[in-house]
């Protein structure tokens, strides 16, 4: 009997002192967001769901989650992680980005880099499969229609709210801590997510598929009380009368979103034909 776990994250807002001393990135449906998905994940009679809102969503609990659904899960069993929240960057010190920056979740008590992402994937047993689902800026590779109205999102936004942190507080929300954030990327992280590892394409057993907000040169836009990405998730899936497999998933998905953000749909890890055939969150053949 296969297994199937999940870990939805959510972040309203973030602590300053743990940025740049002022910005606490606001946002008023990522909660929201986060307990509709585990709501669903509920519905479909998951074996395990792990809830993080704002600050209990620190960068300790969210990798511990992931740490205890790698010790648990086995070949044939599925890891859905759900994430919505601001997307940030950080200095790419490794040399594994092209444009120089590394992606990051905006967690409450500072950012988790897309490395440690790539990483924490690779203690999953192999034939493991990860759904990984990204309603952030820039999230195109954090694994590594006309605009919409006010009932699109369920409720009136009077302007466009985007899930990233504002420029002039990425700079120092990285020197902040930039001794940790570099040491993420130089110690041992260095060795799994760079491509000048001869290992690099075989370091991960499970089968990852990540789904993303948008692309990694795009904002997600927020909405009133769900963000537009997971809005228009929620619309497709039509309360599990969505019968499709993944890719039909993503495409209905980008059918109706905004021209200025395009979810992504990619695979890390090892190749799975079974797991991209299936029902999204059912895991059955």
């Amino acid at each position: 009997m296969t297994k199937r776990h999940s870990l939805s994250v959510g972040v309203n807002r973030v602590d300053p002192k743990q940025y740049d001393g002022q910005w606490d990135g606001f946002l008023p449906c990522c909660e929201k967001d986060a307990q509709d998905v585990d709501n669903l994940l509920k519905a479909a009679g998951y074996d395990k769901r792990t809830l993080l809102k704002t600050s209990k969503a620190t960068r300790a609990s969210v990798l511990k989650a992931i740490k205890s659904a790698s010790k648990a899960l086995k070949k044939g069993d599925l890891f859905v992680i759900y994430y919505s929240g601001h997307g940030g960057q950080v200095a790419d010190i490794n040399g594994d980005e092209e444009d120089a920056d590394d992606e990051t979740w905006c967690l409450y008590d500072g950012q988790l880099i897309d490395d440690e992402i790539y990483y924490s994937f690779s203690s999953f047993a192999e034939g493991v499969r990860i759904l990984m689902i990204s309603d952030s800026c820039h999230s195109g590779t954090v694994a590594k229609v006309a605009m919409l109205n006010s009932s699109e999102t369920a409720g009136p936004v009077k302007k466009k709210l985007y899930k990233f942190m504002p420029e002039e507080v990425v700079g120092k929300a990285y020197l902040k801590k930039r001794e940790l954030y570099d040491k993420i990327q130089m110690d041992d992280i260095m060795k799994i997510s760079n491509p000048s590892n001869k290992d690099y394409a075989h370091n991960i057993r499970a089968s990852v598929k990540l789904i993303s907000g948008c692309q990694d040169n795009q904002y997600s836009q927020a909405g009133a009380i769900n963000s537009v990405f997971t809005a228009m998730m929620f619309r497709v899936w039509r309360n599990g009368m969505f019968n499709g497999n993944y890719k039909a998933f993503h495409r209905k998905i980008v059918d109706l979103m905004p021209p200025d953000q395009t979810p992504n749909l990619y695979d890390v890890g090892a190749k799975d034909p079974d797991f991209s055939m299936q029902k999204p969150f059912a895991n059955s053949k």
